[in-house]
């Protein structure tokens, strides 16, 4: 061979790579486009299936969240309603105590028994008062019997036993007031 013929094979065998090599890269881009074109295909589905999801999910979740808006709703009218039965017995119950204090009251009172009056808590609020004035001291001092006395003075001691006999009067009234105690 020549080597003009020798250029000339190596000429040919050059435009014969590069075609090879051109239907080869034509190839191969043709295949990365089908591949990307499959890819895309497979997102889209993926992405109408997730949407798809979303919306089953939020419209389920709208449902339980009426019905759990229903129930509660279905809860507190029940509530109310109790409240409302709950208050009118109350309010019947206190009229029936009241309108036993007033016939109570009413009442003769029995044979050796006085009839107590109506202003009885007044009357009985002033009792520890009345009760500091009437009470008085007399005698004669002894300077033993001071020792016996356990300590404090006799205004001390006074001013407490009517502090006491206070309390005890204001709860009796107080129980009184409320139907806990009758006197008869």
């Amino acid at each position: 061979m020549t080597g003009e013929q020798a250029a000339l094979a190596k000429q040919m065998a050059d435009q014969e790579f590069a075609e090879q090599a051109r239907e080869v890269e034509d190839a191969r881009a043709a295949a990365l486009t089908k591949r990307e074109r499959r890819r895309e295909c497979a997102r889209a589905e993926t992405a109408a299936t997730h949407e798809a999801t979303l919306t089953e999910i939020g419209r389920q979740f709208e449902e339980a969240q009426k019905a759990l808006d229903a129930d509660t709703d279905a809860k507190i009218a029940e509530t109310k309603r109790q409240l409302a039965e709950a208050r009118q017995a109350l309010d019947a119950a206190l009229a029936e105590a009241k309108r036993k204090r007033t016939e109570a009251e009413t009442e003769k009172a029995p044979p050796g028994k006085p009839k107590l009056p109506g202003n009885l808590k007044e009357q009985l609020e002033g009792v520890a008062d009345v009760l500091a004035r009437k009470i008085s001291v007399t005698g004669t001092f002894n300077p033993a019997a001071v020792r016996g006395l356990g300590g404090g003075d006799a205004v001390e001691r006074t001013a407490t036993a009517t502090a006491l006999t206070a309390k005890h009067t204001k709860r009796l009234v107080d129980a009184a007031i409320t139907g806990g105690r009758v006197f008869a």
